[in-house]
């Protein structure tokens, strides 16, 4: 009996081995099934919208092929249904989720378009996407991990995932196993009845081609047989000042009409104008974002690609607005208060002819909605640039300008721009957007204004890029009947939201009236609109081939034609034949002089005798600033004794606060070896550290702000007294104990305020202030000016009413600092910010 027990004890383990180590077919069948059903019923449930039966079939076909694959690689059955898992939960559910909130499926472009996409979010939407991200990448290194030793087994899957990629590369004229020739229908369309993962197979082949499909010279040839040459002659047009400004994701919040709003969300003076234009407005490429593909095709007049964005793509000098205005003796200058880099516009205005960019190192950084310069700081130093540059002798300028106030996530200043329209029902989101508007439709209204009183000659367009983004839960479009998911919405839904505000103020004459035309037709109507002789974009030669140049309209991969009855969108069961058949030709047409002008041999510049558009050009770029900077007007508190804590927090954490003059970047504030991050609000700042070693040590400490870069800057000096040390105590002045005297501003209202104007207005006709302070916070006295105020201090709020130094202080304009002291030492402050007049003030 003895004897047969090890025989017993070493099959066991590979008994176990083989039982854990092979899945079973049934496995793979419901590792495909299960996670699909479950993101089919989440997106019901949590969206509100079932992706179509029809793609899911295709989806967890493809999903059964590559989990097969994997079948003889993986450990165990647990592996393949982490795969399933995420494939379920990418391909149906987050492709569900982007359907709703910016109307496209997950594209091919996403990849570049995501990494941009983190450089914007911050905050807890940050946090989100980056969990999600990783939680993804932990899952597949979980389940694509192969048995020991068995590495080799990978080889199946990776050649079937190569084989769909190449095999999608090679047919990219249309899938045909799997997607039918005719993809007018738009790729929301696509992605639903033949399943995401099949459609971002061919997604990605028309990516791909979008950069390897150069023009041959017998296609352009084609394609200019019998143009008319344009008179190359020399402009005599008369030279005005020309500004374009692209107004970030300014979009009509009254066509949600699900919605009420307590004001017209446009600013009156845009409104009328719109109004006088006829209600003009442009048909722009996309949906909720890819603002780069926008300005592409107002500043160039061509069509922007569907699956990429043009600036990360071109490597050639063009001949679009800047550089045809800047060959007509015009100073080019683009100013853009963010990144240089972003969506690579370092590289790409250069080649489309601008003379100077000004990106955010150019800016002061005064007055932030968010992540974003607010517009009205950024227009008003663009005025301030150009009234030092002006002289008798001066060129006429040409002044691209991108405003980014209303950028998602739609972040503002409340201090300084207030909620002023009120939604309802109520929607957070549309709230935060309709507001953003409103603001950023008064400062472009403000700088017409601006340019007109001193140049009244001066033609000021500004166009609407694309419409926001406004979550999906609930989701306001939907709600309104403008849904991309509901066919009975899909035509009149591309239309609303393909459609944007466009002005042409042409100096004296007002606004041009213009219709409704592609985004594109906006550099033709600006540089018509400088009068008889102007000079034209080279590529409006096309017009005496094309004769419905305008007339097409590519949209979230839609196709819209504009025929006898309006804009409608082409789809294989359009009727409208005529119109989209000529529409499909002209964009087929534009498709090749784009890639043909940004990427390709160029045979279309010298077909159109503008050959000199070739030479390029240099641009410089102004970087008075760095990348990361922090100034401090003031800062507190500056001293503590040796293990005593200062400016206690409720969280246990002891505050230093700064009233900041200007921060760009991302500064952190060092003391010694330690850190800890910069909180900003309006002006004040703080920085918790969290039970600091300084504070055991004797001496002074240097209080520094640094970056990530390696740049920083010395704040001031922070003393740790010796506990004994009472001669010390009395050079610094009287420090009392915690128990005596302490306090920590957590909040205060208002921030900002007219100068001599009441506000809060209390029933004896006096104006009050109210200040939320930590718990602990008590025994301070409150002074203005060196003078003390009197107040009252009930739980965590203190109050006080206008009184002396303080009235007097608040009816001039500058800066009224509330100052704690404890036994005249500064331990916290609130600045209020005293102006002329308030934003919006009339």
């Amino acid at each position: 009996m003895n004897s047969g027990a090890p025989a017993l004890s070493a099959v066991a383990p590979t008994a176990q081995y083989a039982a854990t180590d092979s899945p079973s077919w049934i496995a793979v069948l419901l590792a495909a099934t299960v996670p699909s059903a479950c993101a089919v019923l989440a997106a019901g449930i949590f969206l509100d919208d079932f992706p179509d039966l029809s793609g899911t079939l295709v989806n967890v076909s493809l999903f059964l092929l590559l989990l097969a694959a994997f079948k003889p690689a993986v450990r165990r059955s647990t592996s393949l249904w982490l795969l399933g898992t995420v494939f379920a939960a990418v391909f149906i559910y987050a492709n569900q989720l982007k359907i709703g909130v910016l109307g496209a499926p997950i594209l091919a472009s996403d990849g570049p378009a995501g990494l941009a996409l983190l450089k914007v979010l911050s905050g807890w939407r940050m946090a989100v996407t980056c969990l999600c991200l990783l939680g993804i990448a932990i899952a597949l290194v979980i389940a694509v991990r192969p048995r020991a030793g068995r590495f080799y087994l990978l080889t199946l899957p990776v050649l079937v995932a190569f084989g769909l990629v190449a095999g999608a590369q090679k047919l990219h004229a249309g899938l045909i196993w799997l997607i039918p020739s005719g993809a007018d229908e738009g790729n929301l369309s696509l992605s639903q009845r033949h399943g995401e993962l099949a459609f971002l197979l061919y997604d990605f082949a028309v990516f791909r081609g979008e950069s390897s499909d150069i023009p041959t010279a017998a296609q352009v040839s084609e394609l200019l047989a019998g143009v008319k040459l344009p008179d190359r002659s020399s402009p005599t047009f008369v030279k005005r000042n020309v500004y374009l400004v692209l107004l970030e994701s300014v979009w009509d919040p009254r066509a949600l009409g699900y919605y009420q709003f307590s004001r017209d969300p446009f600013d009156p003076r845009f409104r009328d104008a719109l109004v006088r234009s006829g209600d003009s407005g442009v048909l722009v490429p996309g949906f909720g974002g890819g603002t780069a593909n926008a300005e592409f095709e107002v500043l160039c007049g061509l069509s922007a690609p569907q699956v990429t964005i043009m600036f990360e793509r071109m490597r050639k000098n063009m001949p679009c607005l800047p550089r045809v205005l800047r060959e007509s003796g015009y100073l080019t200058t683009a100013s853009h208060p963010y990144d240089a880099g972003f969506w690579n516009r370092d590289h790409a205005y250069p080649l489309l002819g601008f003379k100077r960019y000004f990106p955010i190192n150019s800016f002061e950084l005064d007055d932030m909605d968010g992540a974003f310069l607010a517009d009205e700081s950024a227009f008003r130093q663009v005025l301030q640039r150009l009234s030092s540059e002006v002289a008798s002798d001066s060129p006429p300028t040409f002044n691209y300008i991108v405003s980014l106030s209303s950028h998602y996530p739609y972040d503002r200043n409340a201090d300084r721009r207030p909620d002023r329209v009120h939604v309802l029902p109520e929607s957070k989101e549309l709230s935060q957007f309709a507001n953003a508007v409103s603001y950023t439709t008064e400062a472009f209204m403000d700088f017409v204004e601006s340019v007109h009183a001193r140049d009244p000659d001066a033609i000021v367009a500004g166009f609407g890029d694309h419409a926001p983004a406004l979550g999906a839960q609930p989701d306001p479009y939907k709600l309104s009947g403008l849904s991309f998911n509901r066919k009975s919405d899909r035509e009149r839904s591309a239309i609303a939201l393909s459609l944007t505000p466009a002005l042409i103020i042409d100096g004296r004459r007002g606004p041009l009236s213009f219709g409704t035309v592609p985004l594109r037709a906006l550099p033709e109507l600006v540089l018509s609109a400088l009068g008889p002789g102007s000079p034209t974009l080279p590529t409006s030669a096309v017009d005496s081939l094309l004769s419905h140049r305008w007339d097409v309209r590519m949209f979230n991969g839609q196709m819209l034609a504009r025929s006898e009855d309006g804009w409608r969108v082409c789809a294989n069961e359009q009727s409208n034949r005529a119109a989209c058949n000529e529409a499909r030709r002209t964009r087929v047409a534009l498709d090749i002089l784009r890639r043909d002008l940004g990427r390709g041999h160029q045979y279309s510049l010298r077909m159109l005798n503008a050959a000199n558009y070739e030479r390029a050009v240099s641009m410089s770029q102004d970087r008075r600033f760095g990348d990361c900077e922090l100034r401090v007007d003031d800062w507190g508190p500056k001293s503590t004794t040796q293990n005593t804590q200062f400016n206690a927090s409720s969280d246990g954490t002891n505050s230093l606060w700064f009233r900041v003059e200007a921060r760009r970047g991302k500064p952190t504030i060092e003391i010694g070896n330690e850190q800890a991050d910069l909180t900003i609000g309006s002006t004040i700042a703080s920085s918790g550290f969290n039970d600091p070693e300084f504070v055991k040590r004797p001496g002074k400490h240097e209080v520094r702000w640094t970056c990530q870069d390696g740049s920083s800057g010395l704040i001031g000096t922070f003393t740790v007294l010796p506990a004994a040390d009472s001669q010390a105590m009395l050079a610094l002045g009287p420090t009392p104990p915690k128990d005596r005297c302490n306090a920590t501003v957590i909040d205060y209202g208002p921030k900002r305020v007219s100068a001599g104007k009441p506000f809060n207005v209390q029933p004896d006709g006096r104006s009050a202030i109210w200040i939320k302070v930590a718990p602990k916070s008590g025994n301070f006295r409150l002074v203005v000016a060196g003078e003390p105020l009197q107040f009252t201090h009930a739980g965590q709020i203190v109050s006080l009413l206008s009184q002396g130094a303080l009235e007097k202080a608040l009816s001039r304009p500058g800066q009224v600092d509330l100052e704690f002291r404890c036994d005249g030492v500064l331990a916290a402050s609130a600045s209020i910010e005293v102006s002329t007049a308030l934003i919006g003030e009339r």
